[in-house]
């Protein structure tokens, strides 16, 4: 992923937060300054809980800032009559009113990835919340661990990897060669699943449909494809990330911004759990076994080799 949209993604986190990068006064609701120094002020998770609501709902001061920093190419209006979130960010993003289904896809979408239990960016952000650090820190730690390759942007590389086949049968032939070469295809398998999951079927149903109404359906027939492949040849079963890929292409969504969009999902998931953390709070510090030698002679540095 281009690193300038994690630079947009923290712009518009802040942004949700209502909060201006060059006026520092976040701890009014939730810094350090304000909660830190009096735990058993369970008002200022409250009042944090109200803004994890809102969550998503303001993009526009985000985007003027990305737009200010010149690292878009686009004239974007930030005005419209939008209810919801997807609406309103699907029509920032095209400058148009979204279709019906559009709209409810995006939906669907911030809704599957908005929390998925004690992942690695959830329990990155616990370890944060822990240490008493404002909410805004938690959020960050939760990014930067997203950022590993391991566990965000599975969406992303997805979409570049079917995105260069043409027909289900190149496909297929691809997928069987990677395959025999022992190369990982991304989108299939899941930590915590076994059989299946569930989220998968949601949006792929929604990618069907989408691919449906497009002039082209041949990025929806090569996932499908990939998919039965996968799962006749290693018996794995594609991941919420694997359709996301051509429901995203069909809604018009640029590759680079999948990961940031899943963010903007998750943040309120890991905020919940930082309030969670917070209202029963004990440090999260685990302990470390030792398994080196028990002992070892001691050598003098003269002596050493």
């Amino acid at each position: 992923t281009d690193f300038r949209w994690f630079i947009f993604l923290g712009l518009t986190v802040l942004s949700i937060f209502g909060i201006n990068p060059t006026i520092d006064y976040y701890s009014n609701y939730f810094g350090k300054d304000n909660y830190s120094n009096n735990p058993e002020k369970l008002s200022e998770i409250q009042n944090l809980k109200d803004k994890s609501l809102t969550l998503g709902l303001d993009l526009q001061g985000g985007i003027h800032m990305v737009l200010e920093l010149d690292l878009v190419d686009l004239l974007i209006n930030l005005v419209n009559d939008e209810e919801s979130m997807a609406g309103h960010f699907l029509h920032i993003l095209h400058g148009k009113t979204p279709s019906d289904l559009h709209r409810k896809v995006m939906d669907v979408s911030l809704i599957l990835y908005a929390e998925h239990e004690f992942n690695a960016s959830t329990f990155t952000a616990r370890v944060c919340a822990s240490t008493m650090s404002d909410i805004h820190s938690c959020v960050v730690a939760a990014i930067g661990s997203l950022r590993g390759p391991l566990h965000g942007g599975a969406n992303e590389k997805a979409m570049e990897l079917i995105e260069n086949w043409k027909s289900k049968d190149e496909a297929k032939s691809n997928v069987l060669e990677m395959l025999d070469n022992k190369e990982k295809i991304m989108g299939f398998g899941h930590a915590v699943y076994s059989i299946r999951d569930p989220r998968n079927a949601v949006i792929k149903e929604y990618a069907k449909q989408l691919s449906e109404l497009a002039d082209d359906n041949t990025l929806y027939q090569v996932a499908d494809e990939v998919e039965k492949v996968m799962a006749d040849e290693k018996n794995m079963f594609a991941n919420a990330d694997f359709f996301h890929a051509p429901a995203y292409f069909y809604m018009g969504i640029p590759t680079k911004l999948f990961t940031p969009i899943f963010v903007m999902s998750r943040v309120s998931g890991w905020t919940a759990h930082c309030m969670e953390q917070r209202a029963n709070n004990r440090i999260i510090r685990p302990s470390a076994e030792y398994t080196g030698v028990e002992s070892s002679d001691w050598i003098d540095i003269a002596d050493r080799s």
